[in-house]
């Protein structure tokens, strides 16, 4: 059967540093397996949401068997599209977007791409892309751990300036 991966990740302003979270959910069927979520005080929506997909297949790749498939669902374009289509395009143009400019969080990419293909090496994986907030089980409660743990860290945050 195959295993699912659920993740989610997000920032207060996707596109300059601040706190963000992380969260995934591994489930086989109905049945959930395993969550975990984190934080980071700098960083963007996109590098969360890159980190909860890396942080759950290195934790599927050491559960699963060989021959066992992974889905990975998301509610990032930017990780789905990334992953299927963009990152081959990168490499190809020395990671230069189609119009020249650096690739950003290339690093990030290449790490996440040695996962996936670790993850590869046990059997196939396949991506989704899904709407946020629809109703999801597993989609839902990656969100619930993601704002949780990113409630944590302003709670810590505000706590050091007072």
């Amino acid at each position: 059967m195959t295993i699912n991966l659920w993740t989610d990740g997000g920032c207060h302003n996707a596109h300059v540093l601040r706190p963000g979270a992380w969260a995934f959910v591994v489930a086989r069927g109905n049945a959930k397996l395993f969550e975990e979520f984190g934080a980071h005080a700098g960083t963007t929506s996109n590098r969360m949401e890159m980190q909860a997909v890396m942080r759950g297949l290195r934790h599927v790749c050491g559960m699963t068997m060989q021959g066992e498939d992974v889905t990975v669902y998301s509610d990032s374009q930017y990780v789905v599209r990334g992953a299927t289509e963009w990152v081959y395009n990168w490499e190809r143009r020395g990671w230069r977007t189609s119009a020249g400019a650096p690739v950003r969080n290339r690093g990030l990419w290449e790490k996440m791409m040695l996962v996936v293909d670790a993850a590869r090496a046990r059997g196939s994986v396949s991506w989704h892309h899904v709407k946020g907030h629809s109703g999801l089980e597993f989609n839902e409660r990656a969100d619930k751990l993601c704002t949780k743990a990113m409630r944590k860290l302003m709670a810590k945050v505000a706590a050091v300036e007072v």
